[in-house]
């Protein structure tokens, strides 16, 4: 099951917009519905669809974040990769 990131959790991590759109334009994220991201380049499922729906209406209570969720962001936006 794809992990899914509301904008609250990106945000306390400090995921910035600039960096948001980095990790969706490398593959690490993608949007699955307004303010729902998954992780990975895969197409959301319908599944996928439906839990971020939940979350976004918050019937469904966000997941908190990994500790290892730097290993989607990889460098920085601003760094050389």
């Amino acid at each position: 099951m794809r992990r899914l990131y509301t904008m609250q959790e990106l945000r306390s991590l400090g995921v910035t917009r600039s960096a948001l759109r980095w990790a969706v334009r490398k593959g690490r994220l993608t949007r699955v519905e307004d303010g729902i991201y998954g992780e990975g380049p895969a197409d959301p499922t319908p599944d996928d669809r439906g839990r971020a729906a939940m979350l976004a209406t918050g019937a469904l209570p966000a997941e908190g974040l990994r500790p290892s969720c730097s290993a989607w962001m990889g460098s920085s936006p601003e760094g050389s990769s």
